[in-house]
């Protein structure tokens, strides 16, 4: 009995010791593991391609072949870190270039290590505009043009570090693009990539000698035409698009604001306009021309003002010939007035049109709801350089205001459009639009009188034109004997009519 318990007593210091040396042993590897993370790693990544072969983690898919890379967690599970698309890169490549510089913007969920063989790839990091920042906060219904309160301002756009960059060969970029869900031209998200590889063109971008940079995308379909021209194309092959847009248009583009939340033609700046801008070299010419041919028939210039012809000019506009396609004021929600606008004419551009014009419903069924869903970024004039004739608010201070505008001598107004009934339709005596109920928000004597001034000094050759034909004096007589039974406030038609095309 005291010998069996001498030698329980004896066993417990070896049990405890060589309990001491495994502890200590583990210890030492859990340490190792731990500030040696490099071997636990290529451990893990060799145990995904182990995977990946085991379980055929290469799917086929409709734009080329998806590989999934795995992050390796606690347990030695793995959960899907990104999938990366791996596509052939376009034959056109080639001929681009060899041995160069390749800036890469948004092609993170893209395998490009296949791109390596042209050149350095250097990604470019660009950080993702906020969601909640909507296109209306860019292309806004109204702005604060006369600064009569803080003036205009546009929200930032994220855009990458360029002075981080050095020059690159060629810009490559993948267009976000979620057509054919309702709005997707007007992704904002959309807007800021076209932005982001624009301004890299041309802050890093190497200037060919023939003015032009390289440009390579990513799309399903057409990038947006403001930024890069159909007829700038070069190559095309399935999704990817070569263009070679020319440096100096570009770089005016990227100079003016990100949308119509600010002036692309300052009201206020120190100087007049034209002495900002110099007119001198423009050959203004004065053509005659349908918005429908305008694009394919006058071919021959650089830029055309188009004007409606319920427009009148005050003032000389030549200085927009200095602006860039898409120029126009604002009309209301993010849309513009296509009443006035810079255009550059060109046969690709009017096929581009062509081919849309089934895809398209215009909102007001006539040119400027069809331009403004193919145009959506567009810079915005002042509205003095084509003034609506309407008066939304209804209120004597907005009356006052636009009417002073209306017969200001000089003008202070560019141009004058006439909304409503025009004004060769109605008496010379007074604005008809009074005559009509639902019209009266068009209606003012001053800019009427106006019309009518610019009317009599024209040659009698061209006063011909503005007669009223038989049909039309009915309906005006009319209206005037419907508003006196109305007993309209304004009483206009009580007005004694002189005008001699009456009795013509």
């Amino acid at each position: 009995m005291g010998m069996k318990k001498m030698v329980s007593t004896s066993a417990k210091p070896l049990i405890i010791r060589i309990n001491l040396f495994f502890l200590a042993f583990f210890i030492v590897v859990y340490g190792t593991l731990l500030l040696c993370p490099s071997a636990s790693d290529d451990r893990h990544r060799a145990a995904s391609l182990v995977r990946c072969s085991l379980l055929d983690c290469h799917h086929k898919s409709e734009s080329g072949t998806m590989m999934v890379l795995e992050d390796s967690v606690a347990g030695g599970k793995a959960k899907p870190r990104r999938e990366l698309i791996k596509r052939e890169i376009p034959s056109f490549l080639s001929s681009v270039g060899r041995g160069m510089k390749i800036g890469m913007i948004n092609m993170e969920d893209e395998d490009v290590s296949s791109w390596s063989g042209s050149g350095e790839i250097i990604p470019v990091t660009l950080e993702k505009v906020p969601a909640e920042l909507e296109w209306k906060s860019i292309f806004p219904a109204w702005i604060d043009e006369e600064e009569e309160y803080s003036g205009a301002r546009c929200p930032e756009i994220p855009m990458p570090d360029w002075e981080g960059y050095g020059y690159v060969d060629v810009v490559v970029a993948k267009l976000p693009c979620q057509k054919p869900e309702k709005g997707w031209s007007r992704d904002v998200f959309r807007m800021q990539v076209h932005l982001a590889v624009a301004n890299m063109a041309v802050r890093r971008g190497r200037q060919e000698r023939d003015g032009r940079a390289k440009v390579v995308v990513l799309s399903k379909y057409p990038p947006m035409p403001e930024f890069f021209r159909c007829e700038e194309v070069a190559e095309r092959e399935g999704q990817w698009w070569f263009y070679r847009p020319e440096m100096r248009r570009l770089e005016q583009k990227v100079s003016l604001p990100v949308g119509s939340c600010e002036l692309a033609l300052p009201l206020w700046d120190k100087g007049s306009i034209n002495e900002r801008y110099d007119v001198s070299k423009v050959e203004a010419i004065i053509l005659k021309s349908q918005k429908k041919e305008a694009y394919v028939t006058l071919t021959d210039y650089d830029k055309v003002i188009f004007i409606d012809a319920d427009i009148i000019l005050l003032r000389n506009i030549d200085v927009l010939f200095h602006f860039p396609q898409m120029s126009a004021t604002g009309n209301d929600a993010h849309i513009f007035n296509s009443g006035i606008m810079v255009i550059e004419p060109s046969n690709c551009t009017f096929r581009l049109l062509m081919r849309r014009r089934k895809e398209i419903t215009s909102y007001n069924g006539g040119d400027q709801g069809f331009l403004n869903e193919v145009f959506v970024w567009w810079h915005r004039l002042p509205r003095r350089i084509n003034f609506l004739k309407n008066f939304p608010s209804n209120s004597s201070v907005e009356a006052a205001v636009k009417n002073q505008l209306f017969g200001s001598d000089p003008p202070k107004l560019y141009s004058i459009h006439y909304l409503g009934l025009k004004p060769w339709l109605c008496y010379k005596d007074y604005d008809c639009n009074w005559d009509v109920a639902d019209q009266h928000v068009y209606a003012s004597d001053h800019a009427h009188r106006r019309w009518w001034k610019v009317h009599d000094a024209m040659s009698g050759d061209l006063q011909r034109f503005c007669r009223l034909s038989g049909r039309r004096k009915i309906e005006l007589e009319w209206n005037r004997k419907v508003a006196g039974e109305l007993g309209f406030e304004d009483q206009h038609w009580r007005i004694n009519v002189t005008d001699p095309r009456k009795f013509i």
